[in-house]
């Protein structure tokens, strides 16, 4: 099996070479002016001092100018070669280094976000098994729902748990209809909060367009809103979720009310995180305003 050369180093070659082959033509330009230069000095010389050279005499001088030139080329190719390759060895030892920390980084991160984003559909699974198993006198259509939630969140786990053991792979599928995917998980998003909350869904902006859109990191932003909503939101205040396709742009926006003396915890802003790392992969934005007591914030995604 034949190693390719990694990309960075092709280039960091090519453009040593290119250094190179610069200075090999400004060594030969320096050469060929110390050896005007010299000879034209020296002929001044001995002839303001009346020194006449015989053949020999001649091609001994000249063969001095001409060792002495290239001598002082060859230092002069050498010294700024290895200053110019020295600096932009450093730097891309630099830019490496800044890469390997920022995968490293990247690589923690997407630990953390997956880690959060699991917890969010296990709760739902251990809160409906919860009330399945507590003897309660509930409808058998009731069940069914509480079970096929229970199903549905588990595979949800599945997804992120793979995801966070290949290293992030996405899976974009193209929706001839991504408006009607859009209502289905604001559909989702009420049914959830609905018996806590006070929720008010608006779609009458959501129209039909198409799209590639990894169903996955849609279901991650909505379970991410609907557990920070959960964790701190005054359930005696609306919710708001508005769901618009706005040119080629969708834009989610949710808002609701804070608990009292609740403060913008770990857990809410790796939700957060987690977000805006999905909002990347569409070229989109998100965008948090917090005034008082009041929390917002709306999600942009652009290509799709």
């Amino acid at each position: 099996m034949t190693k390719k050369t990694h990309p960075g180093k092709k280039r960091l070659s090519r453009e040593i070479l290119g250094i190179m082959v610069l200075l090999l033509v400004l060594s030969m330009v320096v050469f060929s002016l110390l050896c005007s230069v010299a000879t034209v000095m020296i002929e001044r010389v001995f002839e303001s001092r009346g020194i006449v050279l015989d053949e020999l005499q001649e091609i001994n001088l000249g063969n001095l100018i001409f060792n002495v030139s290239l001598l002082v080329s060859v230092a002069f190719f050498i010294i700024l070669f290895l200053v110019i390759t020295g600096e932009r060895l450093s730097t891309a030892l630099n830019q490496v280094r800044d890469k390997e920390r920022a995968l490293s980084e990247e690589r923690e991160l997407l630990i953390r976000t997956l880690s959060h984003d699991i917890r969010t559909p296990l709760t739902s699974v251990i809160s409906y098994s919860e009330l399945l198993t507590s003897g309660e006198n509930i409808p058998e259509d009731k069940k069914q729902e509480h079970l096929l939630l229970i199903h549905k969140k588990a595979g949800q786990i599945k997804e992120l748990t793979d995801i966070l053991l290949d290293g992030g792979s996405r899976n974009p599928e193209f929706f001839e209809d991504a408006g009607l995917l859009m209502k289905q998980l604001a559909a989702e998003f009420e049914e959830v909060l609905e018996d806590t909350f006070k929720v008010t869904v608006d779609l009458s902006r959501c129209h039909k367009f198409t799209g590639r859109f990894d169903v996955r990191e849609l279901h991650r932003i909505f379970d991410n809103l609907i557990s920070n909503i959960e964790k701190y939101a005054d359930p005696n205040q609306p919710v708001t979720l508005s769901v618009s396709s706005e040119g080629s742009m969708l834009v989610i926006r949710q808002s609701n009310s804070a608990k009292a003396g609740c403060a913008l915890a770990e857990s809410h802003r790796m939700g957060i995180i987690s977000i805006r790392r999905i909002a990347h992969n569409y070229a989109g934005s998100v965008d948090v305003n917090t005034t008082g007591s009041e929390f917002e914030i709306t999600i942009t995604l652009s290509e799709f």
